[in-house]
């Protein structure tokens, strides 16, 4: 039998091992843990060591009550917003993860529940047909970046859009004159006001 490695103290997601508790019926030694919900719970060390226990039980019920409150969201279509948010950032097999989550752009930890999501779209503008947009294409989905628009400028001010010379010539001249301010243009050329700044101080996508 090889050396017992005392995992005293040893945090495993929700857990945090006390002591040394007893042997099972199997002859495996079984380890007294307290979860971070205050219930205590004895599992083997491996089993924390491979990540298959990871609370009291506790996570999984949690899990559970969020597939059944996400199952009956599935019909509202902001869910579908937040739901493709959290494909591109987070699924590998997406097509879009390599201009997302490929090069390190993320979810706020609040986004991770799709009802704070919700709430906080529905009282920043959301209606049925917009998308979500960041205002800093290399920053994250956070409250602070996000706003609603419609597809046709979302993809306008996507990393891959390109501003013609003729389109930038003219934002630059009707600027210049005085007679339109960066909202109005932004407005005319269906740009965000992020590009059309972008465009004003010289930068433009190629």
């Amino acid at each position: 039998m090889g050396t017992l490695i005392d995992i005293t103290g040893n945090r495993y997601d929700r857990l945090i091992v006390i002591k040394r508790s007893h042997t099972d019926k199997d002859h495996f030694i079984r380890w007294e843990c307290l979860c971070d919900c205050g219930k205590t719970t004895y599992s083997r060390a491996q089993s924390l060591k491979e990540g298959r226990i990871k609370s009291c039980g506790c996570l999984n019920n949690e899990k559970r009550s969020e597939r059944v409150t996400t199952h009956g969201l599935s019909k509202i279509p902001i869910y579908h917003v937040w739901k493709g948010m959290r494909q591109r950032c987070s699924n590998p097999n997406n097509k879009r993860y390599h201009r997302y989550g490929g090069r390190g752009i993320k979810i706020c930890p609040e986004w991770d529940s799709a009802e704070v999501f919700i709430k906080w779209a529905l009282e920043h503008g959301y209606k049925k047909g917009l998308t979500i947009e960041r205002e800093d294409n290399d920053g994250n989905y956070e409250p602070s970046n996000c706003c609603f628009v419609t597809v046709k400028i979302n993809t306008q001010n996507s990393s891959s859009c390109i501003i013609t010379k003729e389109i930038s010539i003219k934002i630059k001249e009707e600027y210049k004159s005085g007679n339109m301010t960066q909202e109005e243009l932004s407005k005319k050329y269906g740009l965000t006001l992020q590009s059309t700044s972008k465009v004003i101080k010289g930068i433009t996508w190629t």
